[in-house]
């Protein structure tokens, strides 16, 4: 699926938003919405960030657009030229990264199968300046098996020493196992909510799971899209 992403609005618990650098072109209608978010959640500011390094996408249930705000999210940040950023694709039953940034779907981050170090050279560049993506790669087995892997939970903190910045592009706050395995050993987490189609309680339950868990959840997007395109 392709999505559009308008306004949208953040609820971040960060402390005072302090000067971004120059923001430069970046040829995306969803560009400056992006940097909005970015500034909301205090990021490339480390002191107002608390150390932002890994950071999760999610939402309350499946088609809310977080592919979509997760890769320009990465992009975005990566136009600020603070250093390499990227992007990793852990909805590993429905993989959607790698169609968006032109990039093979294997090897990825499920390679984590075979080692840290085979999941890490699977990292590749994007065609975008300081832009890198580890796409799913193809599961072999069961997702809670590679969430709950050694391997998966060695390489959040290697990739974290890699990059300036990394998004993770999760499943809906549903994948328990993703939750408890990923969301949870991550700096921060912001949850997406598709307006006009997600009731308040199921955002409530959303974010009572990433808190029941351990996640901290560093704001809400509120994701205005005027219509959903299924991919032909």
């Amino acid at each position: 699926m392709r999505h559009t992403l308008e306004h949208p609005v953040v609820t971040a618990r960060c402390g005072a938003i302090q000067t971004l650098p120059e923001f430069s072109d970046y040829d995306s209608p969803l560009a400056m919405p992006c940097m909005e978010v970015l500034q909301a959640i205090g990021w490339p500011d480390r002191q107002s960030a608390h150390g932002l390094r890994t950071l999760g996408v999610t939402s309350s249930a499946r088609g809310e657009g977080v592919s979509t705000i997760a890769a320009h999210l990465a992009a975005t940040a990566a136009s600020y030229a603070q250093g390499a950023v990227l992007l990793v694709d852990c909805n590993v039953v429905r993989p959607a990264v790698h169609a968006m940034l032109g990039v093979p779907l294997a090897p990825g981050l499920a390679a984590c199968a075979g080692g840290v170090e085979v999941a890490l050279a699977a990292v590749r560049r994007s065609a975008l300046a300081d832009l890198f993506v580890l796409p799913a790669g193809e599961l072999r087995g069961s997702p809670a098996r590679l969430y709950g892997s050694a391997a998966l939970g060695e390489l959040i903190p290697r990739l974290a020493e890699k990059f300036a910045l990394v998004v993770f592009d999760l499943p809906s706050a549903g994948q328990a196992s993703c939750l408890a395995q990923v969301a949870a050993r991550l700096d921060g987490v912001l949850l997406v909510i598709e307006a006009g189609r997600v009731t308040g309680e199921l955002a409530q339950n959303a974010r009572a799971r990433l808190e029941t868990v351990g996640a901290r959840l560093i704001g809400t997007v509120l994701n205005h899209r005027g219509r959903r395109e299924e991919d032909l």
